[in-house]
């Protein structure tokens, strides 16, 4: 083991913590996940303390809107111009197919 440092990991920090959690509580997590009704309260309360996260941003940061209507109205010209690139290549699948069956039906 190369590279690795030479002493052991020392997990007797986390192992004191979490014991004295049980021993507070004087229950065990499995215990409490264990009953259905007491893990739908836990998840409900979760839910309910947790805040919503909000990023805002510097107002020299945010887009403004010339610049959010350019981008939509470049992401529009790409997607007409895929839907056209689309509409090409299904008619030289179908001229390909169309290709294929007059080959086929030569042959029998």
């Amino acid at each position: 083991m190369t590279g690795m440092n030479q002493w052991g990991r020392n997990v007797e920090g986390l192992r004191t913590h979490a014991q004295k959690k049980a021993e507070t509580a004087a229950i065990s997590t499995a215990w409490l996940y264990g009953n259905e009704d007491l893990k739908q309260r836990i998840m409900h309360l979760r839910t309910q303390q947790t805040p919503k996260a909000q990023v805002k941003l510097p107002v020299h940061e945010q887009a403004s809107n010339a610049s959010k209507e350019a981008v939509i109205a470049a992401l529009r010209k790409r997607i007409k111009e895929l839907e056209a690139e689309n509409r090409d290549l299904k008619q030289q699948v179908e001229v390909a197919y169309g290709l294929l069956a007059v080959q086929t039906g030569e042959r029998s």
